[in-house]
């Protein structure tokens, strides 16, 4: 909710939320793709299979008032990074992206393709550190 909310008030729309139940939904999407995903747990695919969930159930299921693909796509964008994961996708694709993926053009698992090709799982020096 906080992060739909700075989108809004930077970059202009309507607040709030139109159905907490089906924000509740998109999110459980990742939980399920985590825990019965057919990806390796942890590995790169794995993880962006979970976040292209959550993404695309929001692009979806509208759970927002507004800004729901802007939404969508700071939550494509964050929770990557929060994984070790480094999505960068080339400037200007990811709007794109998401209006392909919200019209209908672009299924699922080629969102999901996109986002693979654009990510790159970093390496945990630390871990890697304390394995040696």
């Amino acid at each position: 909710m906080l992060l739909h909310d700075i989108l809004v008030a930077q970059y202009g729309g309507a607040t709030g939320l139109r159905d907490k139940a089906v924000l509740e939904g998109a999110i459980s999407r990742a939980e399920s793709r985590l825990a019965y995903g057919s990806a390796e747990p942890g590995s790169l695919e794995s993880l962006v299979d979970a976040t292209v969930a959550v993404g695309s159930g929001i692009v979806s299921s509208h759970p927002f008032v507004d800004a729901n693909k802007r939404t969508a796509l700071l939550v494509v964008r964050a929770l990557p990074n929060l994984n070790d994961v480094e999505f960068s996708p080339p400037s200007g694709e990811e709007a794109d992206a998401m209006v392909n993926l919200a019209s209908g053009e672009w299924s699922e698992d080629v969102f999901k393709d996109w986002v693979l090709q654009n990510s790159v799982l970093r390496m945990n020096v630390s871990a890697h550190l304390k394995s040696r």
